[in-house]
């Protein structure tokens, strides 16, 4: 990663021939610095960063660009990680509505976002199961049963995720392949 961003910079110094060269490099440091960023510990920059490349590619690219799913996946990683599973839902659900208008249903990015929908959606149904109790312990019991339902929702639709993403693996992948195997262990 760091030899990259040494080229991106190394491009950017020596002038590229085009308005989009330039595009393209802006976006590639701004992500490379996302990542770096989250590296060494610093959420807040890694935001800042990814953010900036979700808007550079919106600009250069348009809403319906590989590099917009590819911008909004990654901010979503970061929210996944830093357990904000609502922030991170809308990002996922938006780069697999981009990847299946631009690649098709069938193709593996779009089995790779389904596959963050799906996990995103475990994590955040069970974070509700949790508060749930939490309301229960207190006698808040609409809202642990609101929460609950809630959280019954997130594991069908993780589930439907999941076996739409092992659908599309089982006609790409070879059948002894991890990606299939990793679909089947959720």
């Amino acid at each position: 990663r760091v030899a990259l961003t040494v080229a991106v910079i190394v491009l950017l110094a020596t002038g590229c021939t085009t308005e989009a060269d330039r595009k393209l490099n802006q976006y590639r440091l701004r992500r490379e610095q996302g990542f770096i960023a989250e590296r060494d510990g610093d959420p807040v920059e890694a935001e800042s960063r990814y953010k900036q490349a979700l808007t550079i590619a919106e600009g250069s690219w348009g809403e319906h660009h590989p590099n917009t799913a590819a911008s909004l996946v990654e901010l979503g990683l970061l929210y996944f990680r830093q357990r904000e599973y609502t922030k991170a839902a809308p990002l996922f659900g938006r780069a697999v509505t981009i990847r299946q208008k631009v690649l098709g249903n069938e193709d593996i990015a779009v089995a790779d976002g389904l596959m963050f929908q799906a996990i995103n959606n475990l994590a955040l149904a069970e974070s509700l199961k949790d508060h749930s109790k939490q309301d229960m312990a207190v006698g808040k019991t609409v809202e642990a049963e609101d929460r609950e339902k809630q959280a019954r929702g997130l594991f069908g639709q993780a589930e439907e995720q999941f076996k739409e993403a092992l659908a599309i693996r089982e006609k790409k992948d070879r059948p002894d392949s991890l990606n299939i195997a990793g679909c089947l262990d959720h």
